[in-house]
């Protein structure tokens, strides 16, 4: 099979196509129930607890950027071309080698968090929160497996197994939590252990649909696992500069702004920059070169691997970046009128000074 035939078999049109419809029907489950999860949490956890959990998301961020290691770059990046190449054997090889080291990076790290938990509640103002925080880093830890598992499987162009696993998880949570608003009381150790329970339920799905999908694939054992050994140097300096590149947010972004948030104003203000934050991050997942990334990140890399044609990839980026602006300016101007107003009405007055940020 030549490259081309290679290239369009997992990467064309056709693989593209065949997978729109589970990655849209999941997308936009995910955007509706996250979005649901997220007023409910900000409407009926206290000041004191939503402000809390603000700290906890930052920190677990945090402790994901440090324990990276350049790992989900280097998947990334050289799982399209392995497959591309019909390289399946080293493909997968590298898929499961970068995941494992992913998840014991990720839990070293937390076993660090823990063991340094006092010190973390000081600076943070988390003071009675320690015994929350050392429950809530295990599920952020498997929050982190998910999202390395799901995004190699998005490379593959898995969309089904991806997106239905992560929909499953999320609506589980979303379920439990609103049984939770209607009959008992929202508590922030409640709702960690519902997020526990999903996280959980999206990972035994991706690992269990994943292991199906690989031994459905005729042609996993196609390919030559020498390339590893050859391209080591390669892989490794890829994975390098993007470990470097990851350190840039720990000192600058969302998370970094919630823990200086934290260490200096009080749980009021934490939880107003908290909402905006997090309803900021989630439209921008669900901006269309976020949204669409599964599909953009491998198709871009499968295709620059194929040709090396860069002059291809800049045409398309610049046409999903002029997008990304036209759709910007909707809700832009709408928080510039109405936002406080908005903001007031779903938090149930809580946090409207969020709408101005």
């Amino acid at each position: 099979m030549s490259a081309e035939s290679k290239l369009n078999k997992y990467y064309g049109i056709g693989s593209v196509s065949a997978s729109l419809k589970h990655f849209l029907l999941g997308k936009g489950f995910k955007i509706v129930s996250s979005l649901a999860i997220l007023v409910m949490l900000a409407r009926y956890l206290d000041k004191d607890e939503y402000a809390a959990y603000i700290s906890f998301q930052a920190i677990i961020i945090i402790l994901g950027l440090l324990s990276s290691l350049g790992i989900q770059a280097v998947l990334f990046r050289y799982i399209p071309e392995l497959r591309s190449n019909g390289n399946n054997r080293a493909m997968y090889r590298l898929l499961s080698y970068g995941v494992t080291l992913r998840a014991v990076a990720i839990f070293v790290a937390v076993l660090i968090a823990l063991a340094a938990g006092h010190l973390i509640s000081g600076i943070f103002n988390l003071q009675g929160w320690e015994w929350l925080l050392s429950i809530y880093l295990f599920v952020g830890m498997t929050n982190q497996i998910v999202l390395s598992i799901s995004q190699s499987l998005e490379s593959l162009l898995w969309q089904k197994e991806a997106q239905y696993s992560l929909a499953f998880g999320s609506f589980a949570r979303f379920v439990l939590l609103l049984g939770l608003v209607v009959f008992f009381d929202v508590t922030l150790l409640k709702a960690i252990l519902i997020e526990g329970i999903a996280e959980l339920l999206a990972l035994s799905l991706l690992i269990i649909w994943g292991k199906k999908r690989w031994k459905d694939d005729e042609h996993h054992d196609e390919g030559d696992l020498g390339w590893l050994r050859e391209n080591k140097s390669r892989v490794v300096k890829y994975g390098t500069w993007g470990f470097l590149m990851n350190q840039t947010n720990v000192l600058y972004g969302s998370a970094p702004n919630r823990l200086l948030t934290a260490h200096y104003l009080g749980p009021v203000e934490l939880g107003i920059l908290g909402f905006a934050d997090t309803l900021t991050n989630l439209a921008r997942r669900f901006m269309p070169t976020r949204l669409l990334i599964g599909f953009i990140r491998p198709v871009f890399m499968a295709k620059y691997s194929a040709s090396g044609d860069i002059n291809q990839l800049v045409t398309m980026s610049n046409m999903i970046y002029r997008l990304n602006l036209l759709i910007l300016i909707v809700p832009i101007a709408i928080l510039f009128i109405s936002g406080p107003a908005i903001f007031d009405w779903i938090t149930a007055g809580k946090y409207p000074q969020a709408g101005l940020l």
